[in-house]
């Protein structure tokens, strides 16, 4: 599936899982009052439950009950998902008509967001991935939780996951956070916004900095959403592949 939208292209494909959890929402210019463009992506896991609610939610929570805040809009969703057994990644951005030079950010797991802010600088998205992060792995393990096989486990369930943040994931409550990082970039004229799920590049995340600067580099080049889901068919990343390219111009 592949969409333009102006300055939007937006592409998902099931790639060699046997069922699709990804899922994505992005609402453009004059859709709703207020927002000029909300893009998110959700990479669900043990099952799509999470990642379809938060698709079907995310902008009404966000436009009513989170009263335009994404930290409330995220505390909001993660209640509402805090019981289900499958997960999600959530990552957003937002840029509001009030302020159309800043991308409001939000993010929980380890679904990339990578912005070309007004200086030309790159600017990626933390990873809350135990793999690649040994910040998020320590601060996992002080919540109780053990490490081991490159992923986090909950000595009392028996169950076990490689992001240290996600929604959903019952049985991990007790040593997952649920606390998006939430920050701002200031764009420019030659910016760009990338958002995808980690099937773009390498779902073991083992080689996260390269494989994300590989994709700056094919966008910058040109790529849009539908070239970025192709290469990543081509490579054989093994898992559902989504992403939203947006340009400034």
């Amino acid at each position: 599936m592949d969409k333009k939208d102006g300055l939007i292209s937006y592409a998902t494909d099931i790639g060699l899982r046997p069922y699709q959890e990804d899922r994505f929402v992005v609402c453009s210019d004059g859709e709703h009052p207020g927002i000029k463009l909300l893009m998110a992506v959700m990479d669900g896991h043990g099952g799509p439950e999470v990642s379809e609610f938060l698709s079907a939610s995310l902008l009404e929570y966000f436009l009513t009950k989170g009263g335009g805040s994404l930290r409330e809009t995220i505390r909001l969703l993660s209640e509402q998902t805090e019981l289900m057994e499958a997960g999600s990644t959530l990552s957003v951005v937002v840029i509001s008509k009030a302020d159309e030079t800043t991308a409001y950010i939000a993010v929980i797991g380890d679904s990339p967001v990578i912005v070309r802010d007004k200086e030309g600088r790159i600017i990626m998205s933390p990873e809350h991935n135990v793999r690649s992060n040994a910040q998020e792995r320590d601060a996992s393990i002080d919540r109780g939780a053990i490490y081991e096989g490159g992923y986090i486990w909950d000595p009392f369930t028996g169950r076990g996951l490689q992001m240290s943040r996600a929604l959903g994931d019952s049985a991990l409550s007790k040593v997952l956070s649920r606390e998006p990082e939430i920050y701002e970039v200031e764009l420019g004229p030659e910016s760009f916004i990338i958002i995808g799920s980690d099937g773009l590049f390498d779902p073991s995340h083992a080689d996260t900095k390269n494989q994300m600067e590989r994709l700056v580099q094919k966008v910058s080049g040109g790529a849009d959403a539908q070239d970025l889901v192709n290469d990543a068919l081509v490579r054989r990343t093994g898992d559902n592949v989504t992403a939203i390219v947006w340009r400034a111009k």
